[in-house]
C-alpha cells in the first residue's frame, strides 16, 4: 500500500487525467486483493495491538495526502486557486479521506466475497473520486 500511495498520479481536468486515476484505482483493488487478509485484520482494531493499528492509520493518511496532492496539484500547477473550484485545502483533505473510505470500503466488502463487478467498481469509483474534487469533463 505505500508503493500504492506513492504512485498516485497528477490528475488533471480532461480525459487523461480521469485515465490515470482509473488506473490507480485499478492497482489499489490488486494491492488490497494480494493482501486483503492482512489488511482485513489490521482494519479490526481491537485484535490488533495499538503500534500496529497506528502504523496502518498513519498508512491510511498517507494515502489521503497522496490523494489530496495528486487530485490539487495540477489546478495548482495551472495558477488556479483551489477555492475557485469551491475546494479549500481542509475541503480537500477531508474529500481524501471520505474516497479513500469509499474506496477502502468496496474492497473489503469485494474481498469478503460479496460479489460486486470489480472492474466497473474501480471505474465507477474513479469516477466519484473524479467529480468529487470538481474535475468533471465538461
Amino acid at each position: 500500500m505505500e508503493i500504492v500511495a506513492g504512485d498516485f498520479p497528477i490528475v488533471t481536468s480532461d480525459d487523461t487525467g480521469l485515465k490515470v486515476l482509473r488506473q490507480w484505482v485499478h492497482k489499489f483493488f490488486r494491492a488490497y486483493a494480494a493482501h486483503a487478509t492482512v489488511i482485513r485484520i489490521l482494519s479490526q482494531a481491537d485484535l490488533v495491538p495499538e503500534e500496529v493499528f497506528g502504523d496502518g492509520l498513519r498508512l491510511f493518511f498517507s494515502i489521503a495526502e497522496a490523494m489530496t496532492t495528486g487530485m490539487t496539484a495540477a489546478a495548482q500547477a495551472a495558477a488556479k486557486h483551489q477555492e475557485h473550484a469551491g475546494l479549500t485545502e481542509e475541503h480537500a483533505v477531508l474529500t481524501s479521506v471520505a474516497c479513500l473510505m469509499m474506496l477502502e470500503r468496496v474492497n473489503y466488502l469485494i474481498s469478503a466475497e460479496v460479489r460486486l463487478p470489480e472492474e466497473e467498481m474501480a471505474d465507477r469509483i474513479a469516477d466519484i473520486i473524479y467529480a468529487a474534487f470538481g474535475l468533471n469533463l465538461a
